[in-house]
């Protein structure tokens, strides 16, 4: 099977594992197309190799960089297809963005193979005309679409798109995602915080992650359990989360990190007795999945998750965290204290959650749905 990607996702590095998976384990010859630059949330980013991915990468110039829906590739795109000469040609990207509609429009021009996309949108947005007309253009021309959660589906759908959708959720490495209580108990002890109930946010610190309901909230915590609480990232909130703390005489308890190396986040996942995701719905955003969900869980840590987007429905899903009202720090307040009081409910949390991602969110059971659903693409086509 020879498969083209195009993916701007992919000039970080390790957002390529999941395609060198797939060559190591079934054998595939993949193609890799990347952005030469990419303009992210902390500066411009030049396309790198991740060490398992072993396919030829194509590092090309884009105009309008940063931009999801906007940029544009600045190459001949025909002239990759036919040196590439896939069977098939994979577009992870949303159908209504610019880059999408220039690789259909390359792929009619030069073999004309079955063509896709992928899509996280869980929102019914309306664009201007000339996007629609290109979205539905996309819609009619694509043999397969994957998305991330089943509120995207219900958008395309109300949108219009009227061919095979296949589910590609978030997930997890457990090589890279799993238990480490070695490195967990030495982190603890660095900190000084063996003896503590750790609580634990990891994500952007802004708005609509609900970093405000959770500083409410750990005020409402006060002394009345021995807890301390780690913010681990960054965000246009940090000195205000900061301020409020103080405000909150919480500051003692609350611990911001806004730096630790990715390949370190397991550890401390690791570390923490709950994790939190309060994320709360915004006129044009809601939690699309929510990875950091399944990492915790991997990690063998139970999660506590707001009523926003896809997050109820992965919770249920997994049965490894529970659920509260978005924007409701009272809410989110009592559910951490019931967890933290409750070893036996989050010792249960954490089986049940370990082992619905280690079969359904795995590296290794998403890459085996996605190779089986496109040879069923290839089948029919």
């Amino acid at each position: 099977m020879k498969l083209l990607v195009i993916s701007h996702a992919c000039v970080t590095p390790i957002n390529q594992d999941f395609w060198g998976f797939i060559m190591h384990k079934y054998g595939w010859d993949i193609d890799l197309v990347v952005p030469e630059t990419w303009k992210g949330e902390y500066g411009l980013v030049a396309a790198q190799r991740w060490k398992s991915f072993a396919g030829r990468i194509w590092k090309l110039p884009v105009l309008f960089s940063g931009s999801v829906p906007l940029h544009i590739y600045r190459a001949r795109l025909d002239k990759v297809i036919e040196k590439v000469d896939p069977d098939i040609v994979y577009v992870h990207h949303e159908p209504y963005g610019l880059a999408t509609f220039q690789w259909y429009l390359a792929n009619k021009i030069s073999k004309s193979v079955p063509i896709g996309f992928f899509s996280w949108q869980n929102i019914l947005k309306n664009y201007p005309l000339p996007v629609r007309i290109g979205e539905q253009w996309v819609y009619r021309n694509s043999s397969f679409a994957f998305v991330g959660s089943k509120g995207a589906e219900e958008v395309l759908r109300e949108k219009g798109y009227k061919g095979p959708v296949y589910y590609k959720p978030g997930f997890v490495n457990l090589e890279i995602y799993r238990p480490y209580p070695e490195e967990a108990r030495k982190i603890r002890r660095e900190l000084g915080v063996e003896d503590k109930y750790v609580i634990g946010f990891v994500g952007r610190l802004v708005k609509e992650k609900g970093v405000i309901t959770l500083i409410k909230a750990l005020g409402l915590l006060g002394d009345r359990l021995d807890w301390v609480c780690f913010f681990v990232g960054k965000g246009n909130l940090l000195d205000f989360l900061k301020s409020e703390s103080v405000r909150l005489g919480i500051d003692r308890r609350v611990i911001f990190m806004d730096y630790i190396k990715h390949e370190n986040i397991p550890y401390y996942l690791s570390l923490m007795d709950l994790l939190i995701l309060p994320s709360e719905t915004q006129k044009n955003w809601k939690e699309q999945f929510g990875r950091v969900i399944i990492e915790a869980m991997a990690c063998g840590t139970p999660v506590l998750g707001s009523s926003c987007g896809e997050i109820p429905r992965l919770i249920q899903k997994t049965g490894g965290g529970l659920i509260f009202r978005e924007g409701n720090y009272e809410e989110l307040a009592e559910c951490i204290v019931k967890l933290l009081n409750d070893e036996a409910l989050r010792n249960n949390l954490v089986i049940r959650g370990g082992n619905v991602v280690r079969n359904e969110y795995s590296l290794e059971a998403v890459a085996s749905a996605f190779v089986c659903n496109l040879k069923r693409v290839l089948r029919g086509f």
